[in-house]
């Protein structure tokens, strides 16, 4: 497995920030003699933007997308678009 990890903070305005992954892997069975070695490709990128609204309160809103492609999938990368919005208390 290979794996690349950039994150960008404060980008353009304070508390957004940009995370950019991709990773490469390659799986062979172990139990099956000439079995096909599955190699995937994996790319996520999230924008996320965090901002204080007391001392213990946070809210977050993020937009995530991941596409995986395999030589396994035939029709294509499996790809996936989320948006999230929350909020996140420290107790």
């Amino acid at each position: 497995t290979y794996k690349y990890n950039f994150q960008f903070n404060d980008l353009l305005i304070r508390n957004l920030s940009l995370i950019f992954d991709t990773s490469y892997e390659e799986s062979m069975p172990l139990e099956e003699e000439n079995a096909a070695t599955e190699k995937t490709t994996t790319i996520s990128t999230v924008l996320m933007h965090r901002r204080q609204l007391t001392r213990k309160l946070q809210r977050i809103l993020s937009y995530n997308y991941t596409s995986e492609n395999s030589n396994f999938h035939h029709n294509g990368p499996n790809e996936k678009h989320l948006v999230t919005y929350g909020f996140s208390y420290t107790f």
